[in-house]
């Protein structure tokens, strides 16, 4: 397999990432890279336990819960201070 690298950016990337890890070669840089890379996976394809619920589903339930408390100060004036 060929890879071309058209962007600039990318080959200064890992002409800086050859120097700094010692890697013999590009080819090494990309493969390290790619061990280490871990997918992002989209919320529809993660699959559901059935009673399991996600911290996005705990939120979801509170949201919109305290629009309505009202979390100005007490103006009162509270107690004397004897200096």
């Amino acid at each position: 397999m060929n890879i071309l690298i058209t962007r600039p950016e990318v080959e200064a990337l890992l002409q800086q990432r050859l120097r700094a890890t010692g890697c013999e070669s590009t080819e090494e840089v990309i493969f390290r890279a790619l061990l280490e890379f871990q997918p992002q996976e989209s919320p529809q394809a993660t699959p559901r336990t059935p009673g399991k619920r996600t911290s996005a589903d705990a939120c979801a339930k509170i949201r919109g819960l305290a629009e309505e408390l009202d979390l100005t100060r007490d103006p009162s004036p509270g107690r004397d201070v004897a200096s």
